[in-house]
Formats: C-alpha cells, structure tokens, sequence
C-alpha cells in the first residue's frame, strides 16, 4: 500500500500491478493462457479509460463556459423556490439554503482548485488566492 500512496498516478499503478500479478499466476486447468489475455485485454481498457478521464481532468474549462454556468445556476436557485413552496411550504427556506450552499460550494472549491495552480496577474487576485488556500488547508 505505501508503494501505491508514492505512486504519482494511483489508477495507473493500480491497473499496472493488475497486470503483472496475471502474468505471475501459473497456467493450470482453471485459468488458461486465453482467460489470462481476457484478463489483460479488460485491464489495458480500463487504463485507457483511466488515461482518457486524465485528459479530460486535465483540461482547464473555459472562462466563459465557467461565468455562463454560475449564471445559469444563479438564476436556477432564484426560481427554485418558486416552483418548491407549494410542496414542501414552510421548509422551502431551509431546503433551497442547502441546496443553494451545496451548488455553490461546489463552484467555490472547483475556482479556489482553478486559481492555485494559475499565474497570479493583479493584488485582487493575490488575496482571493490566499483565502482560497487558506480554506482548502483547514478542510
């Protein structure tokens, strides 16, 4: 296990430890050298599959896919009572502010993860940066 916590791509080590234990195990009658290349065939997807979720983990969303989303979020949670207050009536309140803080809280840990691994351009930024940073080290 501590060889995998020192593993700087856990799915990937994982997938390649997969592979080299299949290959260490013995043909006999119950396991043949055919389930053994079944065995690695499913476990050669599995890491191109792990390889194409990197890519997309890898790729920065745009800023303006990123201010449409919060928008459009905004103005979802701004109905949303609306169309919740005749269900659930007096409790509207509460839930729309767990909702609302779960949503947003989201979009805060996914710009505060953003803005710490980008070029710092003006002092606003500097500190939005540090409080960020701040926050994600006592979470």
């Amino acid at each position: 296990m501590e060889e995998c916590a020192r593993a700087q791509n856990r799915p990937l080590w994982i997938c390649d430890r997969m592979a080299k234990e299949l290959h260490t195990i013995p043909d006999s009658p119950t396991f043949s050298s055919k389930e053994r290349l079944t065995f690695l065939s499913k476990v050669e997807a599995l890491s191109r599959a792990i390889g194409a979720c990197e890519r997309i983990h890898q790729t920065v969303v745009p800023l303006n896919y990123a201010r449409h989303s919060l928008r459009s979020l905004t103005v979802w949670l701004i109905s949303l009572p609306f169309a919740l207050i005749k269900e659930l009536d007096l409790i509207t309140p509460p839930v729309i502010f767990v909702i609302s803080w779960m949503l947003f809280g989201v979009y805060g840990k996914y710009r505060c993860y953003r803005y710490s691994s980008v070029y710092i351009a003006s002092a606003n930024e500097v500190v939005l940066i540090s409080f960020c940073l701040r926050n994600r080290l006592y979470d």
